[in-house]
């Protein structure tokens, strides 16, 4: 059973969703988030005897529900100043999970649980309910990697690789980005750039031709394609709670994130925008690049001749 140090910061992940508790600040409900380090998603441990509470790092509210009212099933969690609300915590028989715990309160089966009915991220509901035998949703993975990621360095330049298939996101000609394997050429490296209060926030300027990894047209919907612009796209990474090294790349404000079509390798596989799967991810891995003024090669310009590829520069959308 994973020991808890009194006094220490801790966060609660679902590994059902791949989401965190936060305490949200203006209706002081507690919810699944994806992680971002936030204070909001940060739990004091305190030890109470044999049992726990858990008071959360920015406000300084308890995890829990007010005296006057008594949990049953259904019931929100809310960040409350009752300072007596306590957990009793009992290692789940989980075999994907061997350090997971269940929370419950104390005396009863009723227990810290993930609506699994409205369980979507960001903002799912957390509730009590009775435990039953493992549910992945009534289960929680309880570390100290509260601190926030770094996803990039700024000005560093990145092959975006798919983390199930292995192909990166490549430039084409016409400006189409989609799925190749690595071959080292300029089209598939991408500088990135922050310029914004948002850490999450980043925009990837392609070192070939200098246009942005972005979308087609200006609106984000399904099935919206991935281009290249030439005004800087800032994409919402997010950080897989599991994994710091794996992200989801969300289009801004919506709920929609680069997808490589069924995760398929072949070359010219489709990158689109598509309802987000929790497991859909993305690895920025650093390139050296000593010397971008090098001739180019064929292969950063499909299709092109020598004479063509001396120019270095590629046509992008003209709805861009």
């Amino acid at each position: 059973m994973v020991q808890l140090e009194n006094g220490k910061v801790y966060r609660f992940v679902s590994p059902r969703f791949r989401a965190v508790l936060e305490l949200e600040d203006r209706t002081k409900r507690v919810v699944l988030n994806d992680f971002t380090g936030s204070s909001w998603q940060q739990w004091k441990a305190i030890k109470a005897g044999g049992l726990w509470k858990f008071s959360n790092v920015a406000s300084g509210l308890y995890l829990g529900t007010d005296f006057a009212y008594s949990p049953s099933n259904g019931v929100e969690l809310f960040g409350t100043a009752n300072d007596e609300f306590v957990w009793q915590l009992k290692l789940a028989t989980s075999t994907d999970h061997p350090t997971a715990l269940k929370l419950f309160v104390p005396y009863t089966q009723l227990g810290l649980d993930a609506s699994a009915a409205h369980g979507s991220v960001p903002g799912g509901k957390v509730h009590f309910w009775d435990l039953g035998d493992c549910q992945t949703n009534q289960i929680w993975i309880v570390d100290r990697l509260v601190d926030p990621i770094v996803p990039c360095v700024q000005g560093s330049i990145y092959k975006i690789s798919n983390v199930q298939s292995g192909t990166v996101a490549h430039i084409e000609s016409n400006g189409n980005v989609r799925g190749y394997e690595y071959n080292e050429g300029r089209n598939q490296l991408w500088e990135a750039i922050h310029e914004s209060s948002n850490p999450y926030l980043w925009s990837f300027k392609n070192i070939f031709n200098g246009l942005y990894l972005g979308i087609k047209g200006d609106l984000a919907k399904k099935d919206t394609h991935i281009v290249g612009t030439k005004k800087a796209f800032k994409w919402r990474l997010v950080v897989d709670s599991f994994d710091s090294n794996k992200f989801q790349i969300y289009a801004p404000h919506v709920n929609l994130s680069i997808d490589l079509h069924n995760n398929l390798k072949d070359p010219g596989t489709l990158m689109h925008l598509w309802s987000p799967i929790r497991d859909r991810h993305w690895r920025f891995e650093k390139v050296d690049v000593p010397d971008r003024s090098l001739p180019v090669w064929a292969s950063e310009y499909p299709g092109a001749t020598p004479c063509e590829c001396s120019k270095r520069t590629l046509s992008p959308q003209a709805d861009s």
